[in-house]
């Protein structure tokens, strides 16, 4: 079984992303994770989307005009944020402030996979400034 999402990463990209489920238990507690931290997120003003990425995958120098949330659901991550290094546990959540420069990288040796959100008032506004 698949579950697609479409997901926003970076700013203006749109991708098409896939986690592949594994097992019916690790579907289960998947998607309950999945749906906590989403609603969680949500309640804070944050959207949510779920990505995954390849051993050895770098994403250098990002940044973003909005706040950022992370969190890992599968695998291991490295998330530097203006030079400070972070190597979160599953389920340990990251903020990524507005204009910070970051990098992300999957260290291990098996896909990742980590759920992401950005803070939605402010990408209402930015849409709603480029509509008008």
């Amino acid at each position: 079984m698949q579950l697609w999402l479409e997901s926003l990463f970076r700013s203006r990209d749109y991708l098409l992303c896939v986690v592949h489920l594994k097992s019916s238990k690790f579907k289960e507690v998947f998607q309950k994770n999945a749906t906590k931290i989403h609603q969680q997120w949500e309640s804070r003003g944050f959207s949510f989307g779920i990505f995954r990425d390849l051993p050895g995958r770098i994403w250098p120098d990002l940044s973003h005009s909005i706040d950022e949330l992370v969190t890992l659901a599968e695998g291991q991550k490295e998330i530097e944020v203006a030079g400070v290094i972070h190597r979160p546990v599953i389920g340990e959540e990251i903020f990524i402030p507005a204009q910070a420069i970051h990098t992300v990288r999957n260290f291990g040796t098996v896909p990742n996979v980590w759920y992401y959100g950005y803070r939605v008032a402010y990408l209402f506004r930015t849409l709603l400034n480029i509509q008008s």
